[in-house]
């Protein structure tokens, strides 16, 4: 299942809510259905967090955003952190050695290449 996530999360996300769009003709509140919908965005952002994919994870997070109650939970807080982080951590630069000036006089010298 985790598999399935990883590789496609967007058509998973899509083809879950679909289903669970058939229940609300069954007469399951629509309130019920979208804490549903947000939930299992959560979950799929967690294997997307596992596997570093935080561009994806960025997106399925608007989905557990939506909702009024998941969007204020500390594990929502706790992903955004976690996201924030390593998309800065993804970027040229983000893993930035900082080296005192004394260091380089004294003839330390880093590859331009890490």
């Amino acid at each position: 299942m985790a598999r399935r996530f990883v590789r496609a999360p967007r058509a998973t996300f899509l083809a879950i809510t679909l289903e669970l769009e058939k229940l609300a003709g069954s007469g399951i509140a629509r309130d019920v259905l979208q804490g549903r919908k947000a939930w299992n965005a959560q979950r799929i952002s967690r294997q997307l967090l596992k596997h570093k994919r935080y561009r994806d994870v960025m997106s399925m997070m608007r989905a557990v955003r939506a909702h009024k109650s998941l969007s204020r939970s500390w594990k929502t807080l706790q992903y955004r952190i976690r996201i924030h982080a390593g998309a800065i951590m993804e970027r040229p630069g983000g893993t930035m050695l900082l080296v005192d000036a004394a260091s380089h006089r004294g003839g330390l010298r880093f590859p331009e290449i890490p």
